[in-house]
């Protein structure tokens, strides 16, 4: 068994995750931590960088899958460098898998930098399109995503997908500065409702009316 997975599955289980989703992350970790040669204590970025290749092509992992073993690997260490357990955190510069899927044929990378630079004159713009293909999401997804979905700790976000079956996607620092952007109010932060709302204060939707 992994040192500290047992104080890192009670933190879990306080902080109000399903007991499915805990089942999950400590399962990813076990799996992972196969490939790894040294205590927790010791892992470099390096080893987690190489586990994680090597589990990919071993088990030909699609990125979804990587993606939620690497969120998984991101809790636990920003839990035991929040214990003191570890003096830096390996899997903090981890990045996520690309995940931009169901992306038209004709839509290449030079149409989405060119897509991006356009809607930089309007920054809410910019973050809604840079988030879009950042996490890889169906707009309806994109739309019903709520402020409480973001565990800012642990760099995921929560996404309810078809059936209202939710899944947890990993995102870096510079979608989470981004994301702070669009919840700040004068005098503070929105801590509830909508992550996206519109100029007027509405939702965002699919259509207007």
């Amino acid at each position: 068994m992994i040192q500290h997975t047992g104080e890192f599955k009670k933190e879990l289980v306080l902080r109000g995750l399903a007991p499915s989703s805990i089942g999950e992350a400590i399962r990813d970790l076990e799996v992972i931590f196969k490939y790894l040669p040294a205590p927790v204590e010791k892992v470099t970025q390096e080893d987690l960088t190489a586990a994680l290749l090597a589990l990919k092509e071993e088990r030909s992992l699609k990125n979804v899958s990587l993606n939620r073993k690497i969120s998984s690997l991101k809790a636990f260490f920003s839990f035991l460098f929040r214990k003191g357990v570890i003096e830096k955190d390996p899997a903090e510069k981890i990045p996520s898998a690309k995940r931009i899927r169901e992306e038209p044929s004709h839509l290449t990378r030079e149409s989405l930098a060119e897509l991006l630079e356009a809607a930089l004159e309007n920054p809410l713009h910019y973050i809604i399109l840079f988030t879009f293909y950042e996490l890889g999401l169906r707009l309806s997804e994109l739309i019903t995503l709520q402020i409480e979905d973001v565990d800012s700790p642990s760099m995921r976000i929560k996404v309810m997908g078809k059936g209202r079956k939710a899944r947890y996607i990993p995102f870096g620092q510079e979608l989470l500065v981004k994301l702070r952007e669009v919840v700040k109010v004068p005098g503070g932060y929105r801590n509830r409702g909508p992550l996206f709302i519109q100029e007027n204060g509405k939702p965002l939707g699919l259509s207007e009316t």
